[in-house]
């Protein structure tokens, strides 16, 4: 009885480990066809000026996290998902994180917004403390940014 018992438990767990691997799998040709998509786009652009855009975000920790380490979790997960060259070209920078609602603002070059909403969407731990960071809203102005940062419900 024992020894069925625990070669069923070994089969569900081989079970959940393949599982587990098929979706990492999927996860990953996922990312690599978004990049290679957003690649195709920047490329194909033709700019006569870079832009500004200004991502407003909210940050749902366990515990409330500062604003430098917040930064250094979403550049890492940058450049890991895009590769260091695209982060200097989008040149995301954290300008505004209140530490008491936990909201921000970064700005990024328009070409990459869809780069910077990508890393902060996966973006899963924050100095070994669960976080998921939430984009809110993209605006053009910092103005703007700000104040929607202060008044959106989330």
């Amino acid at each position: 009885m024992l020894y069925e018992l625990l070669i069923a438990t070994l089969i569900l767990v081989s079970t959940c480990s393949i599982l587990l691997l098929v979706t990492l799998i999927k996860l990953q040709r996922l990312v690599r066809a978004y990049s290679a998509l957003l690649k195709v786009r920047e490329e194909s652009s033709s700019v006569k000026r870079i832009r500004k855009r200004y991502v407003v975000f909210a940050a749902i920790c366990e515990e409330k996290v500062r604003n430098s380490e917040l930064e250094d979790a979403v550049s890492a997960k940058f450049k890991e998902l895009f590769s260091e060259s695209t982060y200097y070209k989008a040149s995301p920078q954290l300008l505004f994180f209140d530490e008491n609602t936990q909201r921000g603002v970064y700005r990024v070059a328009h070409l990459y917004v869809d780069y910077l909403i990508a890393a902060l969407g996966l973006v899963k731990t924050v100095e070994n403390k669960r976080c998921v960071i939430v984009p809110l809203r993209t605006t053009g102005t910092l103005r703007k940014a700000r104040e929607l940062a202060r008044k959106l419900k989330f």
